[in-house]
């Protein structure tokens, strides 16, 4: 972290994600950090650092950390964080991302309901609006998803569910909520 170059990118970063084996290894990182940017003329926002530990701890992972002389910081912990538009929990859980994703996209269709439900627009060009805000949405950063059939059942719910209201379809009389 003492090189000039790298540092001097360091002024447009709003997040900073630093990954330890350990407390020892977080902090000697937060201090190496911290002595970078202090000399480029920067200081830590107090309230901005945060540690998600996936220790399987009783007591999240929550430390001081002395960066200078007469100068400690408080690392909380917190129980998720979201980076890069994906929600992290402490135990790298599917459920905790996919359900982040899932809040996203809704507020997606939300966003973009009066250009879906436009009935004047075609079922195509409706269908195109759907796929590539609501649907992409919720996919975003799925990658790292472990997949089930639990999962893939809720993705393909939630599709057809909102579909039916993009397009303003009640199911069929034989077709059981439970049915698929």
């Amino acid at each position: 972290l003492d090189g000039v170059s790298f540092v001097s990118h360091a002024i447009w970063a709003d997040n900073w994600y630093l990954i330890a084996k350990d407390e020892c290894e977080a902090k000697e990182m937060v201090r190496s950090l911290t002595a970078a940017i202090t000399r480029k003329g920067f200081r830590w926002k107090p309230s901005s650092l945060e540690c998600l530990s996936s220790l399987m701890v009783d007591a999240p992972l929550e430390f001081q950390c002395d960066i200078a002389e007469n100068h400690a910081c408080h690392v909380k912990a917190v129980e998720n964080l979201i980076a890069l538009g994906v929600l992290l929990d402490r135990s790298g859980s599917t459920e905790a991302s996919f359900g982040y994703r899932l809040s996203q996209a809704d507020r997606s269709l939300y966003k973009h309901a009066r250009q879906l439900s436009n009935a004047n627009a075609g079922i195509g060009r409706r269908l195109e609006a759907f796929m590539t805000t609501s649907a992409q949405s919720l996919l975003y950063n799925s990658c790292g998803w472990h997949l089930t059939e639990h999962l893939l059942h809720r993705i393909k719910r939630w599709e057809n569910n909102k579909l039916r209201k993009v397009f303003h379809l009640r199911r069929a009389p034989d077709e059981g909520r439970g049915a698929h």
